[in-house]
């Protein structure tokens, strides 16, 4: 790690805190940002480490997401491997308190590796070295244009295209994951023409499939605790003559409902992961139909800027 001169304390002090911010987990991001906003014109310090810290712990959570439940589902047959084609799990009870154990094991170690690095960088900052996190600081140093022996004003055009990945991969944070891009477009949309299109367009994506998600919850919810009903009433009035068939009819949307979760979901996920990748490849990025009516109502909104299609700076 090399050694930061040119930062003062409260300059190492507001780094670590975007470092250290990773252990309030899915609400880190807005820290760091928060922090990014107020310093960008500040210190290029500052707001380096908090752009690495926002790309640190939205990579983490993208992993954790689906290298968790990978490893939840290979671990009962790991056990039962380990114990011999699971002659030593005749114990059922040994066996429950084995795979608990596993289960928490796995959590409290993904975490703390998680955390542990983090806090390891926001250290670092406070004793006046310089980090870069493996695979992130090292690529986003070239991105902005940042030099930790002579920091410099960060490449603007690398900062939003960082910024606006950013933006798209929040998606994975359930609710309020909609606030990093909303935030980044409430304090930088009269200043770059395309980390505004690109916030908007990330926070409105998210608000949608947020609301879908909701309203797919409570209809299938409501759903099922209508065929439990149906049900209860006919087992009291014993006529499954008439239950049945009822219940069935009730059964049928919710299957549907399941299945088009099923189907949707991973397609969410999938669409927001590409946005983040082709936008930090240098390409531009439109989600299927909301991107192009964005683009449409920027254009009509800004016509003095009719020749550049707006979210656009590389294709």
């Amino acid at each position: 790690m090399a050694q930061s001169s040119t930062s003062n304390s409260e300059e190492q002090a507001l780094a670590a805190v975007a470092h250290a911010s990773a252990i309030a987990v899915f609400l880190g991001p807005l820290i760091p940002a928060l922090i990014w906003v107020i310093q960008r014109k500040k210190s290029p310090y500052v707001a380096f480490h908090a752009l690495q810290a926002m790309g640190y712990q939205m990579l983490s959570i993208w992993l954790l997401a689906t290298v968790l439940p990978v490893a939840f589902i290979l671990f009962p047959f790991v056990l039962v491997f380990m114990s011999g084609g699971g002659r030593e799990l005749s114990n059922p009870e040994a066996a429950a308190n084995i795979i608990v154990l596993g289960t928490w094991g796995i959590l409290l170690g993904a975490f703390g590796l998680y955390a542990g690095i983090a806090l390891a960088a926001a250290l670092y900052c406070l004793v006046r070295r310089d980090f870069q996190y493996p695979f992130i600081g090292a690529k986003l140093g070239r991105l902005v244009g940042y030099s930790p022996a002579q920091p410099t004003p960060l490449t603007e055009e690398g900062e939003d295209r960082f910024l606006a990945a950013i933006a798209h991969s929040t998606a994975i944070i359930t609710l309020w994951g909609i606030l990093f891009p909303a935030l980044v477009w409430a304090s930088e949309k009269e200043r770059s023409p395309f980390l505004r299109f690109q916030a908007l367009q990330a926070a409105i994506f998210q608000a949608i499939g947020t609301l879908a998600y909701f309203i797919g919850t409570g209809l299938y919810m409501l759903l099922v605790f209508g065929m439990m009903a149906v049900l209860m009433i006919g087992g009291r009035a014993a006529t499954p003559e008439a239950t049945i068939p009822a219940a069935a009819l009730i059964a049928l949307p919710v299957l549907c409902l399941a299945f088009v979760g099923l189907l949707l979901g991973p397609l969410y996920f999938i669409l927001a992961s590409w946005a983040a990748l082709r936008i930090l490849r240098g390409r531009d990025y439109r989600y299927p139909v909301l991107g192009n009516f964005l683009a449409r109502r920027q254009e009509a909104s800004s016509p003095g800027r009719a020749g550049s299609a707006p979210g656009s700076r590389a294709t």
